[in-house]
């Protein structure tokens, strides 16, 4: 009788103890770290979601994560275009995507819409040899390779559907394929670069470094989004103090527009821009400016920049020059003087410099082009109140 109470004891002991180390949902929704992201990848025991708010990430980040889920009360019926929230350890392998060892729960927190008419593209793949290779989202790095292709892709199917035959994909034809170095991927040639295709199963398995990134203020870039001479303009831009920053006047046009600044359409929906009571074109305006208007009104007392289109030299002096009777050896300079403040007399010598205007760049002075050094002289042109001289 001793005995089997003790047995008792020790099963009830025992179940005690797994009782306690099952953590309900509600507990683990209160105290562990979560992440909140739409599923853009469905595979047998993982999917892939992308997040907007995750911490750390401000710039979006792709996570990889296990179905095999410790609370099985968990939601892990998703599909694509699912809102979920999983909880976990808060431990991420900074790969990419980012892969996390420790599922303790999956909670729907808004569903796709299962009965809608569109239907979503799935993720690029393509069948080789009976296999299903899919895209990893990574270009290849190998640099010497052999100049024959082993293959072709010859029939494509509609984004929505999975590849069925031989060398048949869902992202289009005409595409030359080499059998990657490691087994069970392949490299397709598009658009000049070399992108890993993998099967599910080696996809899983492969762990690619985290792709290289750089910053300009708040947001992050892939180096390999971007041009070498961004990536050197914007290395330098950050080695700058605050204040030398403001005082830039130049952004290189794909920064700009991965910025989110306007682009050419923003600005023939909205051509106008006010500064000081005044109106401006934005199509006037190069994109240092267009920067500059966007900054606090301390950011711009801080900033060394003026913006050359604000100029106020007609306003105050009453000049306006014109340019007439170009040519690729001479050009007559028009100065007409009318209205304005102007104090004293004005005058003028035979020093000049010549700049071009992009909207890029905005006005950048042309280097001189001649041998030896450059000379001027010295005599002293008056400008006529009301008048006009050239």
């Amino acid at each position: 009788m001793k005995k089997l109470i003790t047995l008792v004891l020790a099963l009830v002991c025992v179940l005690g103890l797994v009782g306690c180390n099952t953590k309900s949902t509600n507990y683990i929704m209160e105290n562990k770290p979560s992440v909140t992201g739409i599923v853009e990848e469905v595979h047998d025991n993982y999917i892939i979601i992308y997040s907007e708010t995750a911490d750390g990430y401000p710039n979006g980040s792709n996570w990889s994560i296990s179905l095999d889920v410790e609370n099985k009360d968990s939601y892990t019926d998703v599909v694509v275009g699912d809102e979920i929230v999983f909880y976990y350890d808060g431990m991420a392998m900074e790969t990419d995507p980012l892969q996390v060892s420790t599922v303790y729960a999956i909670t729907l927190k808004t569903p796709a819409d299962r009965n809608g008419e569109e239907l979503r593209d799935l993720i690029p793949m393509v069948m080789v040899n009976g296999e299903l290779y899919i895209d990893t989202g990574h270009e290849s790095t190998t640099e010497v390779r052999c100049g024959m292709m082993d293959g072709e892709i010859t029939s494509t199917v509609d984004g929505t559907e999975r590849p069925t035959k031989d060398n048949e994909s869902n992202f289009g034809k005409g595409f030359g394929y080499q059998y990657g170095s490691q087994e069970g991927t392949i490299e397709i040639y598009m658009k000049d670069k070399w992108f890993i295709f993998a099967t599910e199963e080696v996809r899983q398995k492969i762990q690619f470094p985290a792709k290289e990134t750089v910053t300009f203020h708040d947001k992050a870039f892939n180096k390999s989004d971007l041009s070498q001479e961004t990536i050197e303009w914007l290395e330098n831009y950050n080695s700058l103090s605050e204040e030398e920053q403001l005082a830039i006047s130049y952004i290189p046009s794909e920064l700009y527009e991965l910025c989110g600044y306007p682009t050419a359409e923003d600005m023939l929906a909205e051509e106008t821009i006010s500064y000081n009571g005044k109106e401006y074109k934005k199509s006037d305006l190069c994109n240092a400016t267009l920067y500059w208007l966007g900054l606090s009104e301390q950011e711009r007392i801080a900033s060394s920049y003026l913006p050359p289109e604000f100029m106020v030299f007609e306003e105050i002096w009453g000049i306006i020059l014109t340019a007439k009777n170009v040519t690729p050896k001479s050009v007559t300079i028009k100065c007409t003087q009318s209205g304005g403040e102007p104090t004293g007399e004005l005058q003028t010598g035979s020093w000049y410099i010549l700049e071009t205007w992009t909207q890029e760049k905005g006005w950048k002075q042309l280097p001189y082009i001649i041998d030896g050094e450059i000379g001027w002289t010295s005599e002293v042109w008056m400008i006529p109140m009301d008048n006009i001289c050239k």
